[in-house]
């Protein structure tokens, strides 16, 4: 991985499908996690809202895909 000093990079490990750890630059970084298939499988009201709130907040990020 090519890295300047101007490139912010968080990386999510993940194996098994499961996220094993969440690397960023320093603590500044807020790191929310959309599962959506444990939202698809059914939460209770409080996970529900946090999923929909996470979601909506995509609409204002870019997606680094």
């Amino acid at each position: 991985m090519s890295k300047t000093n101007s490139d912010k990079h968080i990386i999510v490990e993940v194996h098994d499908g499961i996220i094993q750890s969440v690397y960023c630059p320093d603590e500044t970084y807020v790191v929310d996690i959309l599962d959506h298939d444990a939202w698809d499988a059914g939460v209770d009201d409080n996970m529900d809202r946090y999923y929909e709130d996470v979601e909506k907040a995509t609409e204002n990020l870019k997606d680094m895909y």
